[in-house]
């Protein structure tokens, strides 16, 4: 049974906290992406997705032999301008995407930021990022 799944039909299954060097296992494979849950204070970052039109996590698609902790690193000061130390691994995810059921995994790390910054260059895909409460911007899932 999925914990959530979203528009596109995306379940995540489990969330699994395991120690980080056992993302190597071929167990966590394919690991395609990764997400930051980022902290100040009583808030927490997102950034805004042009395409979806939509609040999100900081996140993205590990690239060729990067690892997921490169690949948050990268996606976080790419998406947001922030560059948080430490940046903490929290679990290993487990989706299956739709339609054709297919098996693939991602990370979380968690960190926290001391003041929101401008983005770093114009992207594409995302517009903006904010530091919001929960009861202020609706994620999409």
């Amino acid at each position: 049974m999925a914990i959530a799944v979203n528009r596109h039909g995306i379940a995540l299954l489990e969330y699994s906290q395991i120690p980080e060097n056992q993302l190597v296992s071929d167990i966590y494979r394919p690991l395609l992406i990764t997400f930051m849950v980022i902290r100040h204070e009583q808030n927490f970052l997102l950034v805004h997705h042009r395409e979806r039109d939509s609040w999100e996590l900081p996140g993205g698609h590990i690239e060729g032999t990067e690892s997921a902790r490169d690949c948050a690193a990268r996606e976080l000061f790419e998406e947001t301008g922030q560059r948080v130390d430490p940046l903490e691994f929290r679990a290993v995810l487990k989706y299956r995407a739709a339609p054709d059921n297919r098996l693939y995994y991602g990370t979380l790390y968690s960190g926290g930021a001391f003041l929101p910054c401008p983005l770093p260059r114009k992207r594409r895909d995302i517009t903006d990022n904010v530091l919001g409460r929960e009861d202020q911007h609706r994620l999409h899932r």
